[in-house]
C-alpha cells in the first residue's frame, strides 16, 4: 500500500474509518485524539481520518478517493463499519478495533514494543 509505505520506519499510523465525520463513535474518539496531541507527537503517530462520505485526509495531506478504496480494501474494511487500526513503523498491523478505544490503552499498547522502548531509552539519554 503505497500512502503507507511512505512513512514506514518514520511513523506509527493510526488509521480511524468511519462513514463520515459527523458518526458518534468517530466524534468521541476524535475528542480523545484533540487531548491527546503531545502524547501523539511523542511516539511519531500519524493520524489518518477516513471517511465514506466527505474528505478524508492525514495530518500531512488530503487523501483521494483512489486511496481511500484502496485503503479499504487492503485492510478489508466493510461499509458503514468503523474501525481503528495501528500500524507500527515497521509496517506491520498491530492492532485493530472495530469499537471504541481508549486512547490510553493504544499508547500502552505501544509503549510496551521494543522500538518504543529503544526509543525511550534513547529520549532519556538526550535530556
Amino acid at each position: 500500500m503505497n500512502v503507507l509505505h511512505e512513512y514506514q520506519w518514520k511513523n506509527r499510523i493510526l488509521l480511524v474509518f468511519a462513514q463520515s465525520e459527523g458518526d458518534t463513535t468517530f466524534q468521541t474518539f476524535k475528542k480523545q485524539l484533540l487531548e491527546e496531541m503531545e502524547g501523539i507527537a511523542d511516539r511519531d503517530l500519524l493520524i489518518f481520518e477516513i471517511f465514506e462520505i466527505g474528505r478524508s485526509s492525514s495530518e500531512v495531506s488530503l487523501l483521494d478517493a483512489g486511496t481511500v478504496e484502496n485503503l479499504r480494501k487492503y485492510l478489508s474494511i466493510k461499509p458503514g463499519s468503523f474501525a481503528i487500526i495501528l500500524i507500527g513503523k515497521d509496517g506491520n498491523e498491530k492492532f485493530r478495533s472495530t469499537s471504541m478505544v481508549k486512547l490510553a490503552e493504544l499508547f500502552s499498547l505501544i509503549d510496551s514494543m521494543p522500538m518504543r522502548q529503544r526509543e525511550m531509552r534513547e529520549k532519556g539519554r538526550k535530556k
